[in-house]
């Protein structure tokens, strides 16, 4: 650009001396020589504006890629979610989902009492699509803690408790012995003919059992939601020699 800028001032240079000189003789008016001289200056002027806006441009389009490049590389090195086009794996409940739900351990059914059944305090019930957070009391009554699958009932369940208990004293037939998770509802005592309750009987004792009406010697403790049954290897169908039939 400076070599040209040189080029035009010497251009104008001769301009002006050659207009002097045809003055002095009387070829060319003064007037016509000055309006010559600063038409070649506005050019000057014009075209030296431009090459300093050109400069300025290309230096800030320069400065523009190099802070590209810094953010790029920043974002190619870490980020958090969305940068660099790289996301957390996100799962998103909704209104109709029921999230498992932390429910307490009361004690091994039929060898507790009444008080150990209703001393674990029961998480408050979470919201549908969303679930509560458990921190249970070391020192508290509750034995441990159990996850049961989510549903409409165990949502809708008031003050769950759980309890353990063999097949065999629940009177479930099984391919095998094993422990169930039976989950009461502390706060459904209100008594429904052929639904199974927590009773406590005349002796003090519990038993889990279904009534056509009411024994006025029992006393309700919660009505069963769910009873949870382990799969064991024993229930794998038997080979029969046939693959149509074993693969089915």
């Amino acid at each position: 650009m400076r070599n040209i800028f040189a080029f035009e001032v010497k251009d104008t240079t001769s301009t002006f001396a050659f207009c002097t000189f045809t003055s002095i003789f009387g070829l060319v008016a003064p007037e016509q020589m000055m309006l010559a001289v600063w038409q070649r200056l506005l050019v000057i002027a014009a075209f030296y504006h431009l090459s300093i806006q050109a400069l300025l441009l290309g230096r800030g389009v320069s400065r523009f890629h190099q802070q590209s490049f810094r953010l790029h590389d920043k974002v190619l090195s870490g980020g958090k979610h969305g940068a660099g086009f790289k996301f957390l794996p996100v799962v998103r409940g909704s209104p109709e989902e029921h999230l498992p739900r932390i429910i307490h351990i009361a004690g091994f059914y039929p060898n507790l009492s009444v008080e150990q059944v209703l001393a674990p305090m029961s998480p408050p019930q979470p919201e549908p699509g969303t679930w509560n957070y458990d921190f249970p009391d070391p020192d508290g009554p509750q034995l441990g803690t159990v996850a049961v699958p989510g549903s409409d009932v165990i949502t809708a369940c008031i003050d769950p408790v759980a309890l353990i208990a063999r097949n065999t004293d629940l009177g479930i037939a099984y391919s095998e012995e094993v422990e169930c998770v039976v989950v009461i509802d502390r706060g459904d005592k209100v008594f429904t003919p052929d639904k199974f309750f927590l009773f406590e009987t005349p002796d003090g004792s519990l038993s889990i059992e279904w009534m056509k009406k009411l024994d006025p010697t029992y006393n309700v403790i919660g009505r069963v939601e769910l009873t949870m049954m382990p799969w064991v290897k024993s229930m794998n169908p038997k080979a029969t020699g046939f693959l149509e039939e074993d693969d089915g």
